[in-house]
Order: C-alpha cells, then sequence, then structure tokens
C-alpha cells in the first residue's frame, strides 16, 4: 500500500508547477425491507488530483461504515478479484477501498491513461451489450447505478486519432471479476435461480469452491480496442473488439461418494461489436450489437449428462430516448440475447429478452426530480419497478426518497428477490 503514497509525489515532480484538488461526497443510507431495517451505512468517497503542464493524478478512495449490513453479512475474502483491487476489512463494520488511481495526459497525439480506472463503451442504460471492459458488484443486484457498480481495474488505456477515427486500446492485466454475494452467508441479493444455481440431490453434501484467476498477469490480460468516429449527419458509431475472460464464473460439479464440490472457473471469450446512436429531432437513437464467442451456458444437472454447454452468443439492444415535453425524458430499450447452438438441456431459452421503460421529470426549476423505471423479461414475465424521487436541498445537499419492488416467478432474474422489496432514504452532501 506504500506505492499509493509514494506515486503522487513521484508525479508531483514532473507535474511542477502543479495544481491540486481535494474533492469528495458523503452519504447516508438507510434501507427498509420486510425484516426492519436491513441496511445501514455511511460511505466517505474523498478525491484527490494534482494538475500539472502535461500530466494529471487522479485518486478516489472509500471508506464505508455499515452498522447494519445484510448485504455482506460476513467479513468478505473477494476470491473474485486480484490483490491490487481487493476491498481492505479494517473491522466488522470498517471497509476501505482504492475506487481508482491513475495518470493522464498526452505525449504528442496519444492520450495516455495508467491506473485503476472505468472504461464504458457501448450505449445501453440499465443493461449491457459492449460495456463489459470493467466486472460489474451485485451486492445491490442492479438496484444502484453503472458508476457505483463498476468495478475499477488497472488498465493501461491509449486513445489516437486516425483519420476521422478514434482509437482506444486497452489492456486490462488486472483479474478481478464480477462480485456475486454470497448464498452461504446469507446475503440478501445472492442468487437462488436456477439460472444461476445448479439443483443437487438432497442427500449428497454439497461443498462449493472458491473461484480462482490463473495469476498469470501477462498471458492472461484482457486486451481489446474500441475505433469510434461522429459522422457528418450526426451518427456517432463504434465498432469493439475485446478478448476476455468473461466475468461470471462457469460451474462445474466433481462427485465424490456422497460429497459433491463445485468448481467455479473463468473461460475466455472473443466479443466483437458495433453501436450507433443518433439525435433525430427529439429523439435520441441508440442501438449495439455484440457477437461473443465461447459462452458457457449452465445445463439442468439433474437430467443432464454435461456441466454445460458452451456456443456463441448474439446480443443487441435498440433504445429510444424522447426530450420533446419540457422537464419531462422518456426512454425505452429492448435486449436481446440469444444462444446460436442451442441444445434443450440448457436452464434458459434460446432467445432471452427484456424491456427496460424509464420517465423521469423535474419540478421546481429543476431542484425536484422523479423517476420511474421498470425493467421486464418477456420470456417469465418476471421485473423489477422502481420510484425515486431527489430533491436538490442546495448546491451541495441532494436528499432522495425510493421504493425497489420486484415482481414474478421466483426462478428468473427478478422474481427470485421477490420477497427483498424495500424503500431506503438517503442524504448524499458535496463537498
Amino acid at each position: 500500500m506504500w506505492a499509493f503514497a509514494i506515486f503522487p509525489l513521484v508525479l508531483f515532480m514532473f507535474c511542477v508547477p502543479a495544481v491540486a484538488e481535494v474533492r469528495g461526497e458523503f452519504n447516508s443510507k438507510a434501507v427498509l425491507s420486510e425484516s426492519g431495517l436491513s441496511q445501514l451505512e455511511q460511505n466517505l468517497t474523498p478525491s484527490f488530483s494534482l494538475s500539472g503542464d502535461k500530466f494529471r493524478f487522479y485518486s478516489e478512495y472509500r471508506l464505508r461504515i455499515e452498522t447494519i449490513d445484510e448485504l455482506e453479512p460476513e467479513q468478505f475474502t473477494e476470491p473474485s478479484s486480484s490483490d491490487l483491487s481487493k476491498r481492505m476489512n479494517i473491522n466488522d463494520y470498517l471497509e476501505f477501498e482504492v475506487r481508482e488511481f491513475f495518470i493522464d495526459g498526452y505525449i504528442d497525439d496519444f492520450f495516455l491513461k495508467l491506473g485503476k480506472q472505468q472504461v464504458v463503451w457501448g450505449q445501453s442504460d440499465g443493461l449491457r451489450v459492449l460495456d463489459v471492459v470493467n466486472p460489474l458488484n451485485y451486492r445491490e443486484f442492479i438496484l444502484t447505478e453503472f458508476d457505483e457498480r463498476r468495478i475499477p481495474l488497472w488498465t493501461v488505456s491509449i486513445e489516437t486519432s486516425i483519420g476521422q477515427w478514434q482509437l482506444q486500446t486497452v489492456w486490462v492485466p488486472d483479474q478481478t471479476y464480477d462480485n456475486l454475494p454470497d448464498l452461504r452467508t446469507g446475503a440478501t441479493f445472492a442468487f437462488t435461480s436456477p439460472l444461476y444455481v445448479p439443483s443437487t440431490p438432497a442427500n449428497q453434501i454439497v461443498n462449493l469452491a472458491e473461484p480462482k484467476a490463473s495469476g498469470k498477469i501477462i498471458k492472461d490480460s484482457d486486451v481489446g480496442f474500441r475505433l469510434s468516429t461522429f459522422t457528418n449527419d450526426g451518427w456517432d458509431t463504434g465498432i469493439v473488439y475485446f478478448y476476455h475472460f468473461r466475468d461470471n464464473p462457469v460451474l462445474s460439479r466433481s462427485i465424490s461418494n456422497f460429497d459433491v464440490t463445485i468448481e467455479q472457473a473463468y473461460k475466455r471469450s472473443h466479443l466483437i461489436g458495433i453501436s450507433a446512436s443518433n439525435a433525430l429531432g427529439d429523439f435520441i437513437l441508440r442501438s449495439e450489437v455484440g457477437y461473443s464467442t465461447n459462452v458457457h451456458y449452465l445445463t439442468d444437472w439433474a437430467n443432464s449428462s454435461v456441466d454445460y454447454r458452451v456456443s456463441p452468443q448474439l446480443a443487441g439492444v435498440l433504445g429510444i430516448d424522447y426530450q420533446g415535453i419540457s422537464n419531462v425524458f422518456l426512454s425505452g430499450q429492448v435486449f436481446a440475447n440469444h444462444i446460436t447452438s442451442f441444445s434443450d438441456d440448457i436452464v434458459r431459452k434460446q432467445t432471452e429478452i427484456q424491456y427496460t421503460l424509464r420517465y423521469e421529470q423535474t419540478f421546481e426549476n429543476e431542484t425536484w426530480t422523479a423517476t420511474i423505471q421498470n425493467i421486464q423479461s418477456i420470456n417469465r414475465g418476471d421485473g423489477l419497478l422502481q420510484f425515486s424521487i431527489n430533491h436538490q436541498y442546495s448546491s451541495v445537499l441532494i436528499l432522495t426518497f425510493g421504493a425497489d419492488a420486484f415482481y414474478g416467478n421466483n426462478e428468473g432474474l427478478f422474481g427470485q428477490f421477490k420477497s427483498e422489496d424495500r424503500v431506503h432514504f438517503s442524504l448524499n452532501y458535496s463537498f
């Protein structure tokens, strides 16, 4: 950890004269569910930047105090995270995390960004097709904003212009993957749906092995590029290629007498995708298509001789935003995910379709904002309905009240949490 203190000082020698800035946020959040007060936490998120003539250093940290914690009830070990990206347990209630830590700046015609950061690709909102460089933290499922859910990774990003195109190349040696709540600890949003948790015979003892990365930093790095351009007729288009380990582990079983051990391993995939968006009057059209190789799909273990099937995957999203009414924002998206080589023993459907609808309106000179959002699976009819209203009390203080309601079959992605409806209150102070 000493490097985190030395690095800004070394950078400072190259940035003189430099301008330092300290900013931050304090957030206090309380959540009520059927069981009563289920979450009470305070987050202090300070940031420090140092800007010189050629380079900038930026860092952001988070100190979280959880007085009541049903999201991660026991001290976490984060087996899905690399050593440099793990959160630090200070005690049972207090954790520390380095959220971002990078330098950026120009060297001739190249813009370099080196360090722990988020890389955002794609045009979709809420769910994702091409925005897969950073893994996600599912401690609150998908109830928080993407910027909060993304796990920043140690990354080298280089951008340059090639004619009318902008090329971004990324190298990600950080072997950190999705943070999934642990069912064994009773975590609120631990997955229980048979889409993600295989069934095993009741008379067998089941052991879950921890997922492990290979540790071969160079050989097993993720690497890719995004080539983008903005045309004269208003189209913002991009071409994406990413060679990576998929962030959700592949499950397999080994049986010894009456003991079953479920192994978790990360598998490689190539992603090739295209995105396009354009403003057409009061409408904004957004679209993405992605083709992934070697995607592993869980089978019905009770009736299948294999643990998973491997197939390419074709995914896409079409979204339309409308801002033709004063102080109102409307958005709709349709997501489709198709298994090109399907087998009947796969637990999910060959084509999964979901939609999202969002209504947002501001009041009183934009000091009040009300938002309603619905996400639903077409195949199973389960979904999530969210409502929030926030008040910009002052330039530095925002008060928020919200509610999240799940519905549908408990075997679905959203329906599995239908007993976890909640209301939440938060205060956010910026400094």
